[in-house]
């Protein structure tokens, strides 16, 4: 029965302290755009969009090498 009642008020206290940091933590809505009414789509920000050529690129070759040295390590096992 202790066991019981412990558990429920570490998980009590463990939920009452994170909806408090959540509420805490939490920030207004940021101020409109200066370009009301507009017909147009613009990007956020005010770019042209995100680059991420370049860290597809990235992603792609280490997982190739990842892939190329596991490969290699089991072909190269020793049994």
């Amino acid at each position: 029965m202790k066991k019981t009642v412990r558990v429920f008020m570490l998980a009590t206290l463990l939920l009452c302290f994170t909806a408090i940091a959540q509420t805490a933590l939490a920030q207004g809505p940021p101020p409109p755009p200066d370009d009301k009414g507009t017909s147009t789509n613009k990007a956020p920000g005010g770019s042209s969009g995100s680059p991420i050529g370049n860290g597809t690129f990235i992603l792609v070759a280490l997982a190739a090498a990842y892939a190329g040295r596991k490969a290699y390590l089991v072909k190269n096992e020793k049994k």
